[in-house]
């Protein structure tokens, strides 16, 4: 039975026998359905994973073939590569088991050039050493055949960790970030040694801890991936768009289809991706992020921020004409009180705050 649940992560490869039999056995035995459940969970995050860190699998293939054979690329293949060979390093960085399909992709161009050299062929070698390895390559993607063997020999495996809301309705993450969720938002955790990937569906608002081996911090959404080291943003996604507001810090955000044009955001600004189209029209703009707890303010009009605040806390707030158009900016929690928002942005230009049996009145000194 061993022997059967070893071959798991070799599934789709089993000859049409192998599968037959391997089917058989499952129906029958309780214990290699619950290993097949666990399994199918593992490889369909391993697979999410692979397209995470390296979504163009042909890189690979063009990573080895200019190292053992430099004459066998196109002049669009070596740009191609040029672009993508720091994201290939990055990705054997991140995840080992990868060298073991670097070295299986190597082994196959060597089978190739036994077998050209013994059969008669074409003059076309190279083409025909490019497909042989891409095909090659593909059926090992399989990768996470490579990765569980990888991991079941070397590393060893991190436990679930559950995550409890504290009293502000934030979730601790592993390595003390922390992460709300804005309504029917879920994440699903994957920490290792060098990096910390959450995968987001819904809306989230992330404070992430900055860790002395710069472990970088991913999120996937969607369509979309935002990698920082220690900030505050936001991220709200659906099904065809992802949008980030930073608060503080840096981050870097891309299409998850194209990685390799990532933008880098500053804090205040907003960008998105819609569909596979990164849309670089950093913008600065007012946020209405209260299930994250914050409001955020970019050159608004001291009466729309009144009048926010109004329907807010069930007051009444008069602003008077020679301050309603002021345009202000700041951040401020839900958990303070209209009467401190209010003081801090009259403050801010010379104005003053008069408590009234219904509210408040904001006007210029």
């Amino acid at each position: 039975m061993n022997d059967l649940i070893q071959q798991l992560p070799f599934l789709s490869t089993m000859l049409p026998e192998e599968r037959q039999r391997f089917e058989e056995v499952l129906s029958s035995n309780p214990q290699i359905q619950k290993t097949f459940a666990n399994w199918s969970r593992v490889a369909n995050t391993l697979s999410k994973n692979a397209d995470a860190a390296l979504p163009n699998k042909d890189l690979l293939v063009l990573y080895v073939l200019a190292e053992e054979y430099p004459d066998a690329l196109t002049a669009e293949e070596t740009a191609l590569l040029h672009i993508g060979k720091s994201h290939v390093q990055e990705a054997l960085r991140v995840y080992p088991a990868l060298q073991l399909v670097i070295d299986r992709i190597k082994a196959d161009s060597v089978a190739f050039n036994g077998l050209w050299e013994s059969a008669e062929k074409p003059k076309a070698k190279i083409y025909y050493l490019q497909r042989w390895v891409s095909a090659a390559a593909v059926l090992l993607i399989a990768f996470t055949g490579a990765w569980w063997w990888y991991q079941s020999q070397n590393v060893p495996t991190t436990p679930q960790v559950a995550m409890v809301a504290n009293e502000n309705g934030f979730l601790s993450l592993p390595d003390g970030s922390l992460v709300k969720l804005d309504k029917d938002a879920t994440i699903d955790v994957q920490y290792s040694e060098n990096a910390r990937q959450v995968s987001l569906n819904g809306n989230a608002y992330f404070e992430v801890k900055h860790l002395s081996n710069n472990a970088k911090f991913v999120v996937i959404s969607n369509n979309a991936i935002t990698q920082v080291l220690g900030t505050k943003f936001t991220v709200e996604s659906n099904e065809n768009a992802t949008k980030v507001h930073l608060l503080s810090g840096k981050v870097a955000f891309a299409a998850k289809e194209n990685p390799q044009q990532a933008t880098i955001l500053t804090p205040g600004e907003t960008v998105s991706v819609v569909g596979n189209q990164l849309l670089d029209n950093r913008r600065k703009e007012s946020l209405d992020i209260r299930w994250a707890g914050y409001w955020i303010f970019t050159d608004e009009t001291f009466a729309s921020i009144a009048a926010k605040l109004t329907e807010e806390h069930k007051i009444d707030i008069q602003v008077s004409p020679d301050v309603a158009n002021e345009k202000l900016n700041g951040t401020f929690s839900t958990s303070q009180n209209a009467a401190e928002i209010l003081k801090t942005l009259a403050l801010s230009i010379n104005a003053k705050v008069l408590q009234t049996p219904n509210g408040y009145v904001v006007a210029k000194e």
